[in-house]
């Protein structure tokens, strides 16, 4: 019997096991503890037996009611059962009102504010949700203490080739294309939390992330890392919040495109968060200052005594404000739920002056933009993670750029507001009955750059379509297709072809996926063999330069296999 094996049959599971198996020690440390608890583990031997007898029995009690609930208790994975909720978040659940079918809405909670048990209870949903129709158990939930140490992970990898030899690159020509052929990319969560009373919890978050060719592809051992995450936050009765730091604020995605239509923000600062009842609201506050010179310059300048330094000339930093409000409508943790919740978005920024390199300056105005969003979902008409959201986003000036991009087409004033714009409205849903689901993501938007030119090929609409139906089997494996299609019709022409051309792409990509967790769009870890075929019209293949060899070919290719997961993720 292995070594983890009798740790959690409870022959071997001194102090140490315990605290090692809670707090995600990792495999090698765990190694380590043991040679060294080995002399006392006979010690506690009986006193732990009686434990795993308590144990087994509460396991049994919880199986007999989930049996008698029709969602069976067997095949479970060693790992959580990650799910998404019905608006598309990342949950997982552990108590044992849920296993007994008799919980409410609060308790589940979202990722961020949980302390995972090893093995959650697979099926139960977060948000308003209930609980799927399939519920395993692989072990009782540890007791959520809220303290300590704990670990998560979002990831993907991908591996593959374009079936010409080379290195295989998405087709888009949208802002927001599909996610079949996607870079490598990992973030870790650290979490520590501590509850210095009974009704104030503190958590402390920190979240690396590396993207880019991986070492073993590429044989250059530089990594691009960046902190997504890191902050601190207080959370007070369960109702208030409050958070200082660095950190993604999120509300819903579209998972097959891979944003937040309305409320996807990367803020440096602080907010808050209120729940009461059936209402929640937050409001976040921050800066940025991107090193470009359209924010930053530093320039050399004499030193008093000798020689030079370095001073900054040009630091503009962009402030970005938000806020939101969500009111659930209908549902109460059983059934079907609906919500509606609205986003305002402020963003600001200062004057500054830029030098030339002739020692001439350029001013640079202040600016402004405002966005507004609204939402309308809707969840638990269907098994498992069924639901459904529209969305809705107004933007003028700044906030029709992303908080990270320059802007461009600028006025002659070299503003954005009130000129540029942004209109986008989207639809999103997952429906999952038996071994058949079907994901859906899609969205058409209109963007106008700033500047007074009524043909320009910089304003256009844009839309895309991708559906993924699939079919489950021996609920392990999935057969799934994607199918996509997406647009641009600019205003103005190409300036290489001289006349206005539509970008298309049209994309079909089966796929034959490995689902050790079981049915569902959102059950993770998952391994895919995925083959993809994208057919770019004349339009899209003008977007790339003449010496580019993609510019000559109508079909792009991708083969390869894929990888991804995520468990105790924060993406908030």
């Amino acid at each position: 019997m292995s070594l983890m094996a009798r740790i959690r049959t409870g022959r071997v599971e001194p102090t140490w096991a315990r605290l090692a198996w809670r707090h995600r020690v990792a495999p090698a440390w765990l190694l380590a503890a043991f040679f060294i608890g080995l002399p006392g583990a006979r010690a506690e031997a009986e006193d732990d037996a009686s434990d795993e007898a308590a144990d087994s029995s509460r396991l049994d009690a919880l199986r007999a009611v989930a049996k008698d609930r029709g969602r069976g208790a067997s095949g479970s994975p060693a790992w959580p059962r990650v799910e998404r909720s019905a608006s598309g978040s990342a949950v997982a659940a552990g108590s044992d009102a849920l296993a007994s079918g008799e919980g409410t809405q609060d308790d589940v909670r979202v990722l961020d504010d949980q302390d995972e048990s090893p093995v959650a209870l697979e099926g139960a949903r977060g948000g308003d949700e209930t609980l799927g129709a399939e519920t395993s158990l692989a072990r009782p939930a540890e007791p959520d203490t809220g303290t300590g140490i704990s670990f998560g992970s979002y990831g993907r990898v991908t591996a593959g080739s374009d079936l010409r030899g080379s290195t295989p690159r998405g087709a888009q020509v949208v802002a927001h294309g599909n996610r079949i052929v996607e870079g490598s990319y990992l973030e870790l969560d650290l979490y520590y939390k501590l509850r210095p009373r009974n009704d104030i919890a503190i958590r402390l978050v920190t979240t690396p992330a590396l993207s880019g060719d991986l070492f073993h592809y590429s044989g250059d051992f530089n990594a691009q890392i960046a902190l997504r995450n890191i902050f601190a936050e207080a959370t007070f009765s369960d109702r208030y919040m409050v958070w200082a730091g660095s950190r993604m604020v999120r509300g819903d995605d579209m998972y097959l495109l891979d944003f937040w239509p309305i409320d996807g923000l990367n803020v440096v600062g602080g907010g808050a968060e209120m729940k009461s009842g059936r209402f929640e609201g937050a409001v976040s506050l921050g800066v940025n200052r991107l090193v470009r010179p359209f924010q930053y310059q530093t320039i050399n300048v004499a030193d008093r005594l000798q020689g030079a330094q370095s001073i900054v000339q040009l630091d503009r930093q962009r402030f970005v404000g938000s806020t939101n409000a969500s009111y659930r409508l209908l549902g109460d943790g059983e059934g079907v739920g609906m919500k509606v919740k609205g986003v305002i978005e402020i963003h600001g920024l200062p004057a500054g002056e830029y030098k030339r390199d002739d020692l001439t300056y350029k001013n640079l105005p202040a600016d402004f933009g405002v966005a507004f969003g609204g939402q309308l979902g809707m969840w638990g008409f269907g098994e498992r993670d069924s639901h459904v959201n529209l969305f809705v986003r107004l933007a003028r000036g700044l906030a029709a750029y992303d908080e990270l991009d320059v802007p461009s087409g600028l006025d002659e004033h070299r503003q954005s507001f009130p000129g540029a714009s942004e209109f986008l409205l989207g639809a999103s849903g997952n429906y999952e009955a038996g071994p058949f689901g079907v994901l859906l993501g899609s969205y058409i938007r209109r963007f106008t750059d700033a500047d007074r030119s009524v043909k320009d090929e910089d304003d256009y609409w844009e839309g895309i379509v991708d559906v993924r139906p699939y079919v489950g089997m021996l609920d392990l494996f999935q057969v799934a297709v994607d199918v996509s299609y997406q647009q641009r019709l600019p205003r103005g022409p190409s300036p290489t072809l001289l006349e206005v051309t539509n970008p298309a792409v049209f994309q079909v990509a089966p796929m034959v996926v490995l689902s050790p967790a079981g049915n569902g769009s959102y059950a993770r870890p998952q391994v895919r063999l995925v083959y993809a075929a994208a057919h770019l019209n004349e339009g899209a293949r003008d977007l790339y330069p003449e010496e580019d060899i993609r510019h000559d070919r109508s079909w792009n290719h991708f083969f390869g296999l894929q990888a991804e997961w995520w468990f105790n993720s924060t993406y908030r």
